[in-house]
């Protein structure tokens, strides 16, 4: 069960590196940031199946919104430690306004959902069937 915990975590630092690196890219091209919001906000369930796909690859057991909160969780601390001390202060922005930025909470919806809706489809339909013909 720790491996799960700990690939849950790892998932959760490659979607923050895939939103992360992309919000750079568009960052260093100039874009304005409402188009920057738009289209993270359609790129971010591709990273988060991406990051259901990787934990859930090698038989995780966590049930989807445990491992949405905690992939979640992880990329929110990893803004806390590096987004908001390497990005946002150096622009004028803080912890405050970074962190009840409506985009930022839409995304964190979107990656837990995801990360449920995955789980729902792929992986527990093929454990309730396990756990169906173990009491038959």
């Amino acid at each position: 069960m720790r491996a799960s915990y700990l690939r849950t975590i790892v998932s959760g630092l490659l979607v923050w590196a895939l939103v992360f690196s992309t919000f750079a890219v568009f960052d260093l091209s100039g874009m304005d940031m409402p188009l920057q919001g738009i289209l993270i906000l359609l790129l971010m369930p591709l990273y988060a199946f991406t990051g259901a796909w990787f934990l859930y690859r090698k038989g995780a057991r966590l049930p989807g919104w445990v491992a949405g909160v905690l992939a979640t969780c992880t990329a929110l601390v990893m803004d806390a430690l590096v987004t908001v001390p390497l990005l946002e202060i150096p622009r004028g922005g803080s912890y405050a306004l970074f962190f009840t930025n409506g985009l930022l909470w839409a995304l964190a919806g979107m990656n837990l959902t995801t990360v449920w809706v995955y789980w729902r489809w792929r992986i527990f339909p093929v454990t309730a069937t396990r756990s169906a013909k173990a009491f038959s």
